[in-house]
């Protein structure tokens, strides 16, 4: 890792981590309210969550490794474990948002039929009011009756006043509505599929940005490769210790086994050409066949 690359790569695993958390908080805060909490459930909820940020990366280690089914395998999991967490994630961002419009939508029926109430109340408080008017004779009856309307009048006004306003979907309302106004589209269509994407949209920023904020920060480094004339160089000046030889080179940069393959790439070379160059040092190295691999080593 160079220093240009150094702070980055550690602001992403920083990153990683604090999504993780918001990722773990958020899947856990619908049972950490329930009545009966399963502390199964919330225990292993942050550690399936890590695991599943964690499976591209070990995915990105296994291809390099060409560990072709173990690379398949892993994206499948990666790929369930993701719909598993997202479904929960715009489950519950739906089901709050649907609650929540729900609720308004009641709230305007509600405050319709008691403004309804309280228009009748009134007209028949002046109906009754008229009954007492200049030059009348009011009645017990009537002065009873007054009092009856006025007080439906007060308890009427003191519910609309605990019925407040609430508007939900006014965000997506004028999202849908400069979409329609940019792009000539009709306004019931483009409501209708933006409320349909919007609980999705803070799952899908959480998955992807944990997924990719965690492959950047611990994704394998490349490996920096010679150049094909710098190996030549190496490999022909005469005189220089076995040690220079660009396949020993190669093996004690890497610090590990290598396959042909791997070893050609270290030395910018063919599969072919790292071949022949095993067989110059083939005295020096370790040389094991595992399947259908040649892996080589350093004594």
């Amino acid at each position: 890792m160079t220093r240009d690359t150094a702070r980055p790569r550690l602001v992403a695993r920083a990153v990683t981590v604090a999504l993780w958390a918001v990722g773990s908080a958020y899947l856990l805060r619908h049972e950490w309210h329930s009545a009966s909490p399963d502390w199964v459930v919330m225990a292993s909820t942050p550690i399936v969550w890590g695991v599943i940020i964690s499976l591209p990366l070990l995915a990105a280690y296994a291809r390099r490794e060409r560990q072709w089914l173990a690379t398949v395998l892993i994206w499948l999991a990666a790929i369930v474990g993701s719909a598993y967490t997202l479904n929960a994630t715009i489950g519950r961002q739906a089901a709050e948002r649907d609650v929540a419009v729900a609720t308004a939508e009641e709230i305007v029926k509600q405050r319709r039929t008691v403004e309804g109430d309280i228009a009748t109340a009134k007209a028949n408080l002046e109906a009754a009011r008229q009954k007492c008017g200049a030059g009348k004779v009011c009645h017990e009856a009537s002065k009873v009756l007054i009092g009856v309307y006025e007080r439906q009048v007060a308890a009427h006004e003191t519910k609309l006043g605990t019925l407040t306003f609430a508007a939900p979907a006014a965000g997506e309302h004028r999202i849908a509505a400069l979409i329609s106004l940019v792009f000539g589209l009709d306004l019931d269509t483009v409501s209708t599929v933006v409320g349909l994407l919007a609980p999705c949209l803070f799952g899908i920023t959480l998955e992807l940005a944990a997924f990719a904020a965690a492959m950047y920060g611990w994704h394998p480094e490349r490996q920096h490769l010679p150049g094909p004339a710098n190996v030549a160089t190496l490999a022909n000046v005469p005189g220089k210790a076995p040690a220079t030889h660009p396949v020993i080179d190669a093996l004690a940069r890497a610090g590990r086994p290598l396959n042909n393959g791997e070893l050609a790439k270290l030395m910018g070379v063919c599969d072919g050409e790292a071949t022949k160059r095993r067989r110059e040092v083939a005295n020096l190295i370790l040389t094991k066949r595992i399947g259908r691999e040649v892996v080589v080593s350093l004594h």
